[in-house]
């Protein structure tokens, strides 16, 4: 297979993934609104996207998946627990988490403010 053909591909599947995990979170600040005020909405929104930023660290560098919850439980939660405990022992994993989140916190606010703008003509 051509390299254009795996880029597209891989492509379609992240932009797929992206743009669903963005709309999921547009429904839980639209719950949330109901019962809070709009900046700890915000402030919730934020931390999710971190913590999806340490999430993708987790699968794609330590190579934890969703099964391992049930499968591995005492190993994830160790490999986890040393990374908060001693977070000056994995710069790597706090870099990436920081690069991730705020690349994420980017494209989201940047979708939220392009589907909020009114039109001007």
């Amino acid at each position: 297979m051509p390299v254009w053909f795996d880029l597209t591909l891989i492509l379609s599947f992240a932009w797929t993934g992206l743009l669903f995990g963005f709309l999921s979170l547009w429904d839980i600040e639209s719950v949330l609104r109901k019962y809070l005020k709009n900046g700890w909405v915000t402030a919730i929104s934020v931390f999710l996207l971190f913590l999806g930023s340490f999430g993708i660290y987790i699968g794609r560098y330590l190579r934890w998946n969703s099964w391992d919850i049930m499968t591995s439980p005492f190993q994830l939660m160790y490999d986890i627990g040393d990374r908060l405990v001693n977070p000056f022992s994995h710069p790597r994993t706090w870099g990436m988490t920081l690069f991730m989140g705020l690349f994420l916190n980017i494209l989201y606010f940047s979708f939220k403010m392009s589907r909020e703008r009114k039109n001007v003509l």
